[in-house]
């Protein structure tokens, strides 16, 4: 159902994603709070909006709340650098970077997902 994980574009979303980090001291904050605290485990979060760098820091800042993270691009917006950042997290977000059609991307947003543990930080 996915396409393989290009790594030359994991390496480009991280290094997007470290500058963007950089700048997002706020969410920064809470994603340690949520390390912590875990407000969301057993909780499970549907997105369905752009994949680019700021959503996915607001992603992993949910997933260190270990909440369940399962969702899907805006038609067009998925930024295959990101997909791929966080598919290699084990987040599972669909869209046309990694799927073929929309409506496998709503049917796929219903029924998986994965637990990441922490906000990486590297």
């Amino acid at each position: 159902m996915f396409l393989p994980i290009d790594q030359s574009l994991q390496e480009l979303g991280r290094e997007r994603v470290e500058w963007i980090r950089s700048r997002m001291n706020l969410l920064a904050g809470v994603c340690s709070a949520f390390e912590e605290s875990k407000p969301f485990a057993g909780r499970t979060i549907g997105v369905s909006f752009h994949i680019e760098p700021k959503t996915v820091v607001l992603l992993e800042t949910l997933a260190a709340g270990r909440a369940r993270i399962v969702g899907a691009s805006n038609y067009g917006w998925a930024q295959d650098d990101m997909v791929a950042m966080l598919r290699a997290q084990g987040v599972e977000i669909f869209g046309p970077a990694t799927l073929l059609t929309t409506s496998t991307c709503a049917t796929s947003t219903m029924s998986f997902g994965a637990v990441p543990t922490s906000c990486s930080r590297s």
